[in-house]
């Protein structure tokens, strides 16, 4: 099912992303943090941390960059979000598929999700709306009818491609489906910065995780 609204002008994702208190400037920052945590790392890493830390810095990044706009950073449930000034959105974070970038195929996560993810996007739905009849508190309220979009981010040799989509359904633990997608500019990576793939596998295809916290003994 294609989304109601896929934005790829530059003026349009602009003024769309300005709604979200959000620049083109600041998503690409993070994405090229993460970028540079995956270059910082050895064949004497773990064969996973290039993954998880591309992921995990442009988390970090993200959340530093919009703490002065008045966001906040939530990792209730297991899912690390920042949560925008009015508390009416957040954004995660998620590795992309093939078609990530892509306004005319239908990006997917390139990995499924947990259920903290897949109960996000049922609120998207619409279904968040049932819980306004329920006696909440405030901040329960708020978190009940929250919106959450997903950065996607796709990896390729010289360049990074990404969107910041609202998803809408989750196909076999994949978020697949959207009601918006903001195409992001491509964002080129330099030649001479670009670090070969180092070989016994380091470096290979990104993770993306829902994070769960162990309960306390």
């Amino acid at each position: 099912m294609q989304p109601e609204v896929i934005l790829t002008d530059p003026i349009d994702v602009r003024r769309r992303l300005a709604d979200l208190h959000l620049t083109v400037e600041i998503l690409a920052e993070a994405i090229l943090a993460g970028e540079l945590f995956r270059r910082s790392c050895t064949p004497n890493d773990a064969p996973t941390i290039p993954g998880i830390g591309f992921w995990g810095r442009i988390v970090r990044t993200l959340r530093e960059l919009l703490v002065t706009s008045g966001f906040v950073r939530s990792d209730k449930g297991g899912l690390p979000v920042v949560v925008s000034p009015d508390k009416t959105f957040a954004i995660a974070v998620s590795t992309g598929d093939e078609d990530t970038g892509n306004p005319n195929e239908a990006a997917s996560t390139k990995y499924p999700k947990g259920a903290k993810t897949a109960q996000a996007v049922v609120r998207n739905n619409g279904t968040r709306f049932l819980f306004q009849e329920l006696e909440l508190t405030p901040e329960e309220q708020a978190e009940a009818t929250r919106l959450t979009w997903f950065l996607l981010v796709k990896r390729e040799e010289k360049a990074i491609l990404s969107e910041l989509s609202l998803p809408s359904g989750v196909a076999n633990g994949y978020v697949s489906s959207w009601s918006e997608r903001i195409i992001l500019p491509t964002i080129d990576l330099d030649d001479d910065l670009h670090r070969a793939e180092p070989e016994d596998g380091v470096g290979g295809d990104d993770l993306d995780i829902d994070v769960t916290r162990r309960s306390a003994s």
